[in-house]
């Protein structure tokens, strides 16, 4: 299976969190997820107003900005998006609205995530630690997926299954190293 070229999106600043004991799988040492459900972004960083239509930023220096407002501790967080939307079982083309350019060579790839995007205007759920679908799917330590034949799988049949409403995106989750 060829997936298309994945297109960098964009920064996020997120805090590290560990798993949550009502999370199974016992591999999961921290939710790396797009979605700001568990691991969670700054307080009010959508006031700011320096975020891309995506929910993103553009660069590093505009998604620090935003954290130092928070007293917490934050790692930066770079996410490509595949221009494909998964919906009534299929992956349907899409084009990314964004044309960013970074360079990622300071960062550590995790894994792949998949996401819903159904009613916002920004990403809402990564059903694999939100919703624990992470206990029908082989997840890494990031309770992310591995490999993007799995990934890509995984897309299709969560859009198909009884999780959030979708349709559903497949993310690459890369980290800043420390």
């Amino acid at each position: 299976m060829r997936l298309p070229i994945a297109k960098f999106v964009g920064f996020f600043p997120k805090v590290s969190c560990p798993r949550p004991e009502w999370l199974k799988g016992e591999e999961i040492k921290e939710i790396c997820s797009v979605s700001d459900c568990i691991a969670t972004g700054p307080q009010g960083w959508i006031d700011e107003w320096k975020h891309n239509e995506l929910g993103f930023f553009d660069t590093e220096e505009f998604a620090m900005e935003v954290a130092k407002k928070d007293c917490k501790t934050y790692r930066l967080y770079a996410y490509k998006l595949y221009p494909l939307r998964f919906r009534d079982g299929v992956a349907q083309e899409f084009s990314v609205p964004l044309d960013l350019k970074a360079d990622l060579s300071r960062y550590d790839f995790l894994g792949f995530d998949v996401v819903s995007k159904s009613e916002s205007d920004f990403f809402e759920c990564s059903p694999l630690s939100c919703n624990g679908a992470c206990e029908l799917y082989q997840v890494n330590q990031y309770c992310l997926i591995s490999r993007y034949e799995e990934a890509y799988k995984a897309c299709l049949e969560i859009e198909r299954g009884n999780w959030e409403p979708g349709p559903y995106y497949l993310f690459e989750v890369y980290r800043r190293r420390l």
